[in-house]
């Protein structure tokens, strides 16, 4: 027996993770202000999880973000990006990839990882995860070694409990 993803469900196992992220992000960040976007239809089709401007060396900063939850990072080692799927559309300045197993919040430049994964794609293992969701389809993806995408894109990474 095939045992199919979720995206509905991902996301409800991911919510409570993104709010711990926002709640870091707002208290560590010198945010000045941060505007939740996950409950946007026009955000949801850009990938855009929330927008905040930031205050760094008295300069005011203006970015938007995306949250990703990863709950097998720690286990499989790769980073699951889906080039055709959320890496594609997504228009946030900056990922933040989070490992729930270790805590950890990879900060990631978005056009840093496009170059990265688009200019290496077929370095990566190519997978695929049937999901049950509206019908059923399947989701293409790359894992991407965590030793790799670290080396070369060397993240901020942060703990958070």
């Amino acid at each position: 027996m095939v045992n199919l993803y979720s995206f509905q469900t991902q996301n409800q196992i991911a919510k409570p993770f993104e709010d711990k992220i926002i709640q870091f992000f707002q208290k560590f960040y010198n945010c000045i202000t941060l505007t939740d976007l996950r409950d946007s239809d026009r955000y949801r089709n850009y990938d855009i999880d929330f927008h905040a401007i930031l205050m760094h060396d008295e300069i005011l900063k203006s970015r938007m973000y995306e949250i990703k939850v990863d709950t097998k990072i720690s286990r499989t080692r790769n980073f699951y990006i889906e080039p055709e799927g959320w890496l594609r559309k997504c228009k946030a300045e900056i990922i933040l990839y989070y490992d729930t197993e270790k805590s950890l919040l990879y900060n990631i430049s978005n056009y840093e990882l496009k170059r990265f994964v688009y200019n290496h794609l077929s370095d990566f293992k190519h997978t695929s995860v049937d999901t049950s969701d509206w019908g059923g389809y399947s989701v293409g993806g790359v894992l991407v070694p965590y030793d790799i995408l670290v080396k070369n894109l060397n993240p901020e990474v942060n703990e958070i409990k």
